[in-house]
């Protein structure tokens, strides 16, 4: 750009900003309250939602998130600072979701709030001020207040574990934000370290942060400066350090990387190109979602797609598109920017990377912002335009003109939040999302397991959760989680020979499955095959060595087994018993129970008392203090707790009953 077209450009921007009254902070308190109340409005019923699916296994059963320091993360460590919000969570209210719900829902707002700083600062920026400026705080509060509200976000605010969707989400916008405050800000040094800080901890919480820079870079390019060598001159340290932060992603990745596959985030059951070929049609449904957003699934189980007719026209779409983005960098940059990053966002999941699962809705989290601005931008110009063309100039500034679009607007707003309202029910429970889902994809193998296991666990339906598990075993017969389902349904059952039966088939067909293993080991425990049980009890531990219950599983097992075999198997309980209660930070009662019942069984009765008496305090059910009470009486008496009982009781009192599918 000549200097005469820039200062052209300064001055037409000088003369709109001068046709608009700057907006005070009342101004803006009043949108970040609009847009807190509305969240809570429509989330408030989220509140009670329980955890589901990897929440259970994550977040509910992962025993690395009940302790803050030192905080020794295994599971999830590729996304280390977002479990960590998850330990914070739990060391205040333990497992009580209404603190996770209330976390997800102020990271949702947050984001919202920045989303809507974002489009108003940009509207009013010297390229776009004459065009926007007039109206930039209500376009920008439309645009966050539509972004809220939309149903597509559920996925990633009322589903817990997915906060690292959103959390991620919100350090992107905040990386964003604090990069467009530096640009005019006096102490502009310090926004560009907040937005550095702010990128490097979104890196620490999900891969797909690795496009922010990118989209910082472009924002630049395209709002800010002048031309790319003028960009790199004024701010070339800041763009370095912002680079840098890819070297946390490289850091937590390296040290994750065996994590990916055991944590389902990396398949290999299907080539790059496989998946590449199925994201059009994966995409285009993203979009459909977005402006038609009802028939939302929890699971699509999509599948890669061998209809070479869909393929090539799925494509052909998705590539005009990607032609409208290019064409606009070229002859409309803003346009170009806001086109191109819904692309670059969801780059890393939707183009070659196999990710596990093809199509989910949390993606579109971040990218949902895209559209929903663009809507907003062409109902504004719709508006501007239609109005001065259909009516004289007097009825254009008249009350119907101004009101009709407000009324359009908060129309589609409260249809998106009392959809998102609706559907904020089905995550209520294991039971009720999962029927929702079967509904949605009834030959979904992993919705027809879970919904059966959530039949049985919260509807009391062993019957028809066994039915339905038959049902999916002979449409699938090698799919071991309904192997594994039923087995679970059997042991609870008391079925230990059937539960043996059908953990053995799930562990022939996937020799990695630990829940399987464990619970043939429990099953093996009830049929006092406690040879059998510790072998599992091994081999669990082997593939994962950080989990303190498969320690205090074999430390249960050596103890029983000791009535029998000696004092060898009392000290290997002891020493597994010391790992478990050192892997829970000595806060798991369990642990503490068998860690006092393998020094009582060495004779050693104070510190069974004393371990016994730590124990007690975790216990907060009334049956289980009074059993934990009856052994701690048994060592003020100098007797073992295990040779004072029947073996079978040990054990049944010892046994779990594993709830995730």
């Amino acid at each position: 750009m000549s200097k005469r077209n820039r200062a052209k450009s300064k001055n037409a921007a000088k003369v709109a900003a001068a046709a608009v009254p700057p907006v005070g902070w009342s101004w803006q308190c009043l949108a970040l309250a609009v847009l807190a109340a509305a969240g809570i409005a429509v989330y408030w019923n989220s509140f009670s939602a329980a955890f589901i699916f990897d929440g259970i296994h994550f977040i509910r059963d992962n025993e690395a998130i009940r302790r803050l320091w030192p905080f020794e993360l295994d599971l999830g460590k590729n996304r280390p600072l977002g479990f960590y919000t998850f330990a914070l969570n739990y060391a205040v209210g333990g497992t009580n979701v209404w603190g996770y719900h209330a976390v997800n829902l102020a990271i949702h707002v947050v984001a919202a709030c920045l989303l809507f700083d974002i489009v108003r600062r940009t509207l009013s920026s010297s390229r776009l001020a004459e065009q926007y400026a007039k109206h930039a705080w209500g376009l920008g509060l439309a645009a966050a207040l539509l972004w809220l509200l939309h149903p597509l976000q559920t996925e990633s605010v009322t589903y817990i574990y997915q906060r690292l969707e959103s959390l991620m989400g919100m350090f992107y916008l905040a990386t964003l934000w604090c990069f467009i405050r530096a640009i005019d800000a006096r102490w502009r040094y310090l926004w560009y370290a907040a937005s550095v800080v702010c990128c490097a901890l979104g890196m620490a919480t999900k891969e797909v942060m690795v496009t922010c820079p990118l989209a910082v870079l472009w924002y630049d390019r395209v709002f800010v400066a002048s031309s790319w060598r003028e960009m790199l001159r004024r701010r070339g340290a800041y763009y370095l350090f912002l680079a840098g932060t890819w070297c946390v992603l490289a850091a937590v990745v390296a040290s994750a990387w065996d994590r990916y596959e055991k944590t389902g985030v990396l398949v290999q059951n299907f080539s790059a190109l496989n998946y590449a070929w199925s994201q059009p049609g994966v995409i285009l449904h993203y979009l459909w979602l977005t402006f038609w957003p009802d028939h939302l699934c929890l699971d699509y189980d999509w599948k890669i797609p061998l209809d070479v007719v869909k393929i090539v026209r799925t494509g052909l779409i998705l590539a005009a598109l990607l032609a409208a983005v290019v064409w606009c960098m070229v002859r409309r940059p803003a346009l170009g920017f806001l086109g191109g990053c819904f692309f670059l966002i969801l780059g890393p999941t939707s183009s070659f990377a196999t990710v596990r699962d093809l199509a989910v809705e949390h993606r579109m989290y971040l990218p949902l912002a895209v559209p929903v601005v663009l809507v907003v931008l062409l109902g504004y110009e719709i508006w501007r335009n239609w109005t001065t063309q259909l009516f004289s100039k007097s009825a254009a500034n008249s009350f119907v003109a101004q009101i009709a679009p407000l009324a359009v607007f908060l129309l589609v707003a409260v249809a998106l939040g009392w959809r998102t309202f609706v559907r904020n029910e089905d995550y209520q429970s294991n039971l009720t999302i999962w029927r929702s889902t079967v509904q949605q994809r009834p030959l979904n193998l992993r919705a027809r397991s879970s919904f059966s296991h959530a039949l049985y666990q919260e509807a009391n339906d062993k019957e028809g959760a066994l039915k339905l598990l038959s049902e999916t075993i002979r449409l699938a017969p090698t799919y071991a989680p309904a192997y594994y389902i039923r087995g679970n349904i059997h042991k609870n059952s008391q079925e230990h020979e059937l539960a043996v039966k059908d953990f053995s088939r799930a562990i022939e067909l996937l020799p990695k499955k630990l829940d399987a293993r464990l619970g043939r080991g429990l099953s093996y425990m009830a049929l006092g095959k406690f040879d059998s049980a510790i072998e599992d009890f091994t081999d669990a531990i082997e593939l994962e060595p950080n989990w303190a219950a498969y320690y205090r599983l074999r430390a249960q097992c050596c103890l029983l087994r000791a009535q029998t075999t000696g004092a060898q198997d009392v000290r290997l309980a002891m020493s597994d018993a010391k790992r478990a209660c050192e892997l829970t930070g000595g806060r798991d009662a369990p642990s503490l129970e068998v860690l006092a019942a393998a020094y009582g069984e060495q004779g050693d009765f104070r510190e069974a008392l004393e371990w016994q008496s730590k124990a007690l305090e975790l216990i907060r059910g009334e049956d289980a203090r009074r059993a934990a009470q009856a052994r701690l009486d048994l060592y003020q008496a100098g007797k073992s707790s295990l040779r004072n009982q029947r073996s079978s009781d040990g054990a049944s009192e010892w046994l779990e009953s594993e709830t995730g599918p």
